[in-house]
């Protein structure tokens, strides 16, 4: 959900103003002064000191994407933020932090200009994530680890906020051009700014047209079949374009702002995007005819006002009222229905719409005491598609969630069959939709009540029509030690609600499951030497219960319980020529306890009990103690110089390391299978070639800019991707079960990205 809007302050920046060490206005500013501003961060209601903020924030500027040859926010996120990466999953690239991942980016927040982006009912915050136009983005400020307490359910692993840019601050025209091989892709952005007495506008627009790559693809599929995808594996077959547009369908992106009588502002923002799944898992038709279009796509519209009010020297009011509509679909077509946009080719259908009212109230109660007080409401309707009408609506895993009366799904077990039967589990009835609400309060209080000492107290409670209330509470000990040198203990409960599908289905059923649940600690030392240099370092533990689908009932329940440690440590640096940033990241699983009666299904942990066999008279198998899915370690620099009047050079390098949890779940099932009618060659050798490709080992990425000066209002650049790749980086599949009937895994996948160049051409007008 939401925190919070622009807020009007008593004093110093307002909060879309909100800024840190190392960028304007800062870089100018003595120690001194440095130190004692107050600004808004992304983490707290109330107003503290850069170095006082109650989270690890990483800020990304907009010097820095433009120097950046990311792809898309996923890239621009993996480049910056310590121990952060991505994975691809069947439903779109899903984003971790601090070893917290999720099958369909559930676990945090994306915001733009404060307004809560994340779909509620299936896909979370996939949306901007694959957006490869960043050209209309100020700032984004990314929060690693819990931050519910002021942003509301969901934003567990953490928070992705942008700012987008604002009206007036360069008057004029901006325009660019871009290409990048071997994915052929093309871009065409448009920017313009222009400012009055009474006014300042800020509009963006953009297309990028992508044909994808057909990059070498490995995987193991349910035959206990091995290898990579249209070379090897399954001869004939061919392997998807990585990074295509869906249904040849281009992105497009259009922002508008527009500030008026001084303190109101209005923004409208449209996105659509869609790609192919990560890998093509080789089915055939009930014809026996590939199938091999299969993907997701999203067009999302979203428009929002907000007004800020000062009322008197120690009170200040923000308010926002938006509404946001959202259009998704995950679609396999079928050779046996020639219209592509058949409801029998989908897997996954709908729209919601969303009207949020929103209000902060900030207090200056004493010289030491502020005090923020807000609430928020939401009204959500989830329905048919755009333009379609109510018997085409998917909700599920499968298509279990149908609508009308006479419409039945397809059976999971005849997924390839013309002929529609009824699901093997209920079907749930939605006729043309249903709705929820959601109603928020939340509270802060900063207090100096000690010299050099702050205490952050902090809750939220959130309320939803199929859900109890949520409460997410914090109380951080902001202690400065010495000028420069601060040290923090944070303590805070983040709350996750199912999503919204799965709470409609779960009271259909009388099913009324714990929320998933995240306990942090957090010891975090900030020190700032000087207006350019800076040092971090966290120390955290998470306890947290997981929740999961199980597709046995269509629910999702409580799994298992999971403990780990982590650690991070950065190193920053922002002077006249440039910037530069070293992290080192760790993170290791101490506890994990599956729930009794609970298989693997959707628990993204190697230390599952996966049940050899199905359901009945299986085995029970451990298969190790370390994260799934999550390198141990990483190593991320970066650095922005000038290396001449007209030239600047930005490299950026990371290495992941020791993937210890996936090389035990395939070395416990290949244990495990030994012996039994499972145990095929054809799997055995997929297992071996697996390690014969290093997959699961350190990876290394190497990428690199160069930035020419042509005019004063022109720049030409040219970048490169996986530079010292060899045959390619591996970019994993996020390995979210392996089901409880399937004696093998099913989504041991990962693409060899391989070498990709790019030219971009900017100018101003």
């Amino acid at each position: 959900m939401l925190v919070f809007a622009v807020v009007a302050t008593i004093a110093g920046p307002t909060r879309a103003e909100t800024v840190t060490p190392g960028t304007e206005p800062f870089r100018d500013m003595s120690l001194e002064d440095l130190l004692s501003v107050e600004v808004y961060t992304v983490a707290a209601l109330t107003r503290l000191t850069p170095l006082e903020s109650p989270a690890a924030i990483t800020t990304i500027t907009a010097e820095d994407i433009r120097l950046t040859p990311a792809r898309n926010l996923n890239d621009l996120i993996e480049v910056y933020v310590p121990g952060a990466l991505w994975m691809n999953q069947e439903t779109g690239p899903v984003l971790g932090m601090r070893g917290n991942i999720s099958s369909r980016n559930h676990r945090y927040l994306l915001l733009v200009d404060g307004r809560a982006m994340n779909n509620k009912s299936f896909a979370g915050a996939s949306p901007e994530l694959e957006m490869w136009d960043l050209g209309d983005i100020e700032r984004i400020e990314v929060v690693r680890g819990p931050g519910s307490v002021t942003y509301g359910p969901g934003a567990v692993a953490g928070i992705i906020s942008i700012t987008t840019r604002k009206p007036g601050a360069a008057v004029g025209t901006t325009a660019s051009v871009g290409y990048v091989d071997p994915y052929d892709s093309r871009s065409l952005t448009l920017s313009h700014q222009m400012k009055a007495d009474a006014f300042a506008l800020f509009a963006h627009a953009s297309i990028v047209d992508t044909k994808g790559e057909e990059a070498r693809t490995f995987q193991i599929d349910s035959s206990n079949h091995g290898g990579f995808v249209g070379r090897d594996y399954l001869p004939g077959s061919e392997a998807l374009d990585y990074y295509g547009d869906f249904d040849d369908d281009p992105q497009l992106k259009l922002h508008v702002r527009l500030d008026f009588a001084n303190d109101w502002q209005w923004w409208t923002r449209y996105t659509q995007q869609g790609s192919y799944w990560f890998s093509n898992e080789i089915k055939t038709d009930f014809g026996g005819e590939l199938v091999n279009q299969q993907g997701t796509s999203s067009r999302q519209v979203t428009t929002a006002v907000q007004h800020d009010v000062i009322i008197s020297d120690t009170l200040s009011l923000s308010a926002m009222l938006s509404f946001d509509s959202y259009d998704f679909e995950r679609r396999r077509d079928r050779a046996y229905d020639p219209d592509r946009h058949s409801p029998l080719n989908y897997q996954v259908r709908f729209a919601e719409d969303e009207v949020l009212a929103h209000g902060v109230l900030e207090w200056q109660a004493a010289e030491w005491a502020q005090v923020a007080l807000g609430a928020e409401w939401a009204h959500d309707r989830f329905g048919p598609g755009w333009g379609d009408d109510e018997r085409e609506m998917r909700q599920g895993e499968s298509g279990e969630i149908i609508n009308g009366a006479d419409s039945l799904a397809l059976s999971p077990g005849n997924r390839n069959s013309a002929d529609r039967q009824a699901p093997a589990w209920p079907a749930i009835d939605v006729g043309d939709g249903w709705d929820t609400n959601t109603t928020s309060v939340f509270v802060e209080a900063n207090l100096a009540i000690v010299a050099g000492h702050k205490l952050l107290l902090s809750g939220r409670a959130d309320q939803s029509t199929y859900q109890d209330w949520l409460y997410s509470p914090r109380a951080a000990w902001i202690w400065t030690l010495t000028e420069g040198h601060v040290l923090k203990l944070i303590a805070q409960r983040a709350s996750r609600m199912n999503t919204a599908s799965q709470m409609y289905a779960n009271d259909w059923q009388d099913l009324h499951n714990r929320p998933e649940e995240l306990d942090s600690l957090e010891l975090r030392y900030s020190a700032q030497s000087s207006p350019a240099l800076g040092f971090d370092l966290s120390l955290f533990h998470n306890e947290s219960g997981v929740i999961a689908f199980q597709g046995a009932d269509n629910s999702n329940r409580q799994v298992g319980d999971l403990e780990l440690n982590g650690m991070e440590a950065e190193v920053y640096y922002a002077g006249e020529r440039g910037r530069a940033g070293m992290s080192l990241s760790w993170v290791e699983l101490q506890d994990w306890k599956l729930a009794p009666g609970v298989f693997s299904s959707g628990v993204s942990y190697s230390d599952y009990n996966l049940q050899i066999g199905g359901t009945a008279g299986g085995t029970q198998v451990g298969t190790g103690s370390d994260l799934n899915n999550w390198p141990n370690q990483s190593l991320k620099v970066f650095g922005n110089y000038r290396v001449a009047e007209r030239l600047t050079l930005h490299v950026d390098a990371r290495w992941y390391s020791e993937m210890r949890g996936a090389k035990d779940g395939l070395e416990g099932l290949g244990n495990a299978l030994a012996g039994t009618r499972s145990a095929t060659p054809d799997f055995q050798a997929a297992l071996d070639r697996v390690a014969r490709e290093d997959a699961y080992d350190s990876d290394i990425r190497f990428n690199a800019l160069l930035d020419y000066a042509v005019s004063p209002g022109s720049s030409l650049q040219f970048f490169g991707q996986n530079l010292f790749g060899g045959d390619g980086n591996k970019r994993y599949a996020y390995d979210e079960s392996t089901k409880n009937s399937r004696a093998a895994p099913t989504r041991v996948r990962f693409v060899e990205e391989s070498q990709s160049w790019g030219i971009r051409f900017i100018h101003r007008f």
